[in-house]
């Protein structure tokens, strides 16, 4: 009797841990993230950027997982940030001013334009600064959020 009892703890203790380990895994949240660049990580920014956010938090999160659906895996980038604004499909995009233009005011769009900027670094000082703060703003009027802008 005094063996069994032990024994009977220990394996009901075995049980609440799986038990428990089985709900946070049932729980995990999940990141889509959708591109319309290739699955090729050498041949397009898009799918290395997610791959590197996909591959860091998976391999540090125990709570979220990162699915990446290159080549637009959930359709066009319009139809994807409709979706996104109703709570569905993808829960992240990665993609150009242009695609997100539609969404907000005029000034995303202005981003595109040729011939903007003198070169990489006056990007990224525009971008950093009140001018990106401001498109990020507008940016969450329409409903996106940016977490963050990488130059290509």
């Amino acid at each position: 009797m005094r063996i069994v009892r032990p024994f009977a703890q220990v394996l009901l203790a075995l049980v609440v841990m799986v038990g428990v380990a089985g709900s946070a895994l049932a729980q995990k949240k999940i990141i889509r993230v959708n591109h319309a660049g290739a699955e090729d990580i050498v041949g397009t920014e898009h799918q290395m950027y997610s791959w590197i956010f996909a591959n860091y938090v998976n391999e540090k999160s125990p709570t979220i997982e990162v699915r990446l659906f290159p080549n637009s895996g959930f359709g066009e980038s319009r139809q994807v940030i409709e979706a996104m604004q109703l709570g569905s499909g993808a829960s992240m995009h990665i993609g150009g001013m242009a695609e997100f233009a539609n969404f907000c005011q005029a000034r995303c769009g202005v981003i595109g334009l040729p011939f903007i900027f003198r070169d990489y670094v006056h990007v990224r000082e525009v971008l950093d600064g009140p001018v990106g703060e401001a498109l990020a703003a507008e940016m969450e009027t329409a409903g996106a959020v940016t977490k963050g802008i990488a130059i290509a």
